[in-house]
């Protein structure tokens, strides 16, 4: 392997920024990065790509009706790396009661980063006969690929609307 665990998450840290900076700029969203709540006690220096998130939020200009102002934080897609699942886990649009009520249920879609047939990922899940391993210290896909992905994800869910509690 040529690159250390450190150096391979700056690449995944760095793919998955532009990809969804792209995104964003093609569906008139802004973006964000931040750290999972789960490892803020954890010090920065010790975070790896697994550690973060990307908020893909509907712009400055988006309309909240009143009642959702008080009570939410705001109306965003969140999309975060799972390496050892080999999967992108994107998060959208919550379930409603039809009352209107929310559902107690998250739903997102998993993105396989297998899906693409990956030669990187394939080459090292031969090499090592470890599926975990190899999605862990495989590169990131094809440039272009993610972002698309995420224009055509957005396109089909709507954001979900996420409390400020």
């Amino acid at each position: 392997m040529t690159a250390t665990m450190d150096e391979l998450s700056q690449e995944w840290m760095a793919y998955i920024d532009a990809e969804v900076r792209a995104a964003c700029r093609k569906r008139g969203l802004e973006s964000q990065v931040r750290r999972k709540w789960t490892v803020r006690d954890r010090p920065v220096s010790a975070s790896s790509v697994d550690d973060y998130e990307w908020k893909l939020v509907l712009g400055a200009n988006a309309k909240f009706p009143q009642d959702r102002r008080e009570r939410y934080e705001g109306r965003y897609y969140v999309l975060w790396l799972d390496r050892a699942g080999g999967k992108f886990i994107f998060q959208h649009d919550s379930c409603r009661g039809d009352d209107g009520s929310e559902m107690p249920l998250a739903t997102f879609t998993e993105i396989r980063l297998l899906a693409f047939n990956n030669p990187d990922y394939l080459r090292v899940r031969r090499e090592t006969g470890d599926a975990e391993r190899a999605a862990r210290i495989a590169p990131p896909p094809p440039p272009g690929w993610l972002c698309e992905t995420l224009v055509h994800l957005t396109e089909r869910f709507q954001p979900n609307w996420f409390s400020i509690s």
